[in-house]
């Protein structure tokens, strides 16, 4: 599988991927994020296939079930804007969450002052190791 978030519009495609041939085929929309949740960014998956999305605009983490849409959960972030997650740690269960500060109005830093902060959460699920890629 292979995932495919189109901030703009506020979607998450899922897509067959064949690696042998490098293609994509098959693409659907499998989650809609709610305008409330602000606008997904950058996502990782953990060993179940959950995709955790950061949320610019939405102050957390969602976790959602790719292949149903359903939603399954969120971590706050003491940050407005949250940009992308990896699972990292010696067993790949500390969730990591970066943020930006710039370009931020001094009226959001005043309220999110830990904006462009990287932060950590132990949520119970663990990621999967990543696939090297060379050239």
């Amino acid at each position: 599988r292979m995932y495919y978030i189109d901030t703009p519009t506020r979607t998450v495609q899922a897509f067959d991927f064949d690696a042998a041939q490098g293609t994509i085929s098959n693409g659907k929309v499998t989650i809609t994020i709610p305008e409330e949740y602000g606008n997904p960014d950058g996502s990782t998956i953990d060993s179940e296939g959950n995709l955790w999305i950061g949320h610019w605009g939405g102050t957390y983490v969602t976790k959602w079930n790719p292949e149903s849409g359903a939603f399954l959960g969120k971590v706050k972030v003491p940050a407005e804007h949250v940009t992308s997650v990896a699972f990292g740690g010696e067993n790949l269960d500390t969730l990591f969450i970066t943020t930006v500060s710039a370009w931020l109005p001094d009226s959001v830093l005043a309220q999110y002052p830990q904006s462009g902060c990287v932060f950590s959460a132990v949520t119970g699920a663990t990621g999967i190791k990543s696939l090297e890629f060379s050239r």
